[in-house]
């Protein structure tokens, strides 16, 4: 049984434009979280890792104060005020008018570890009134980002392509590496 598992792992890393192996760790580590969080809110786990990918670059690009280089542990880009303040930073919004990414300043949610960005993001999207139609597919991960993303989640014009490619690599983690 491990070793069939071992060369699915080792399939994985074959394949082109997927995770190298400390990004295949971190993916891992995160899907953990999302499966705790998925037995409390129901939450698509390959939707949340997936868009915790996407939006840190693998934990690597969690917003920082462009001030006191704070961080944020802030995985899904989420704006405002977190339990543990803010950060202030620039980042690049999608300007539909202009039709062109613009560099803003932003405050972004602050917490004190991932756990927190994962309880808060449930917390959002259960909460806010725009979102509630994701709420209807957390058994599909695919049209769970998808009706979050037509309610405003993202601005990137192909979030969606770059989101339901993660979810596709998620997916094909063996279950058996998460628990």
């Amino acid at each position: 049984v491990l070793l069939a598992y071992y060369q699915k792992i080792l399939t994985f890393f074959g394949r082109r434009n997927e995770m190298n192996i400390s990004q295949y760790q971190w993916t891992i580590k995160t899907l953990r979280q999302s499966y705790k969080v998925k037995k409390i809110s129901n939450f698509p786990a390959s939707a949340m890792t997936a868009q915790a990918i996407l939006e840190s670059s693998y934990g690597q690009r969690t917003p920082r104060d462009i001030h006191s280089n704070k961080d944020s542990f802030n995985l899904f880009g989420i704006k405002g005020m977190g339990e543990n303040g803010c950060v202030e930073c620039w980042t690049r919004e999608w300007d539909a008018k202009a039709k062109e990414y613009v560099l803003v300043k932003a405050h972004f949610r602050a917490y004190f570890n991932y756990e927190g960005s994962f309880n808060d993001y449930v917390k959002l999207i259960s909460s806010t009134p725009r979102y509630k139609e994701a709420l209807n597919y957390l058994d599909s991960p695919k049209q769970f980002v998808y009706e979050l993303w037509k309610a405003g989640w993202a601005t990137d014009w192909s979030y969606l392509e770059k989101v339901y490619k993660l979810i596709d690599q998620v997916n094909r983690i063996p279950v058996v590496l998460v628990k």
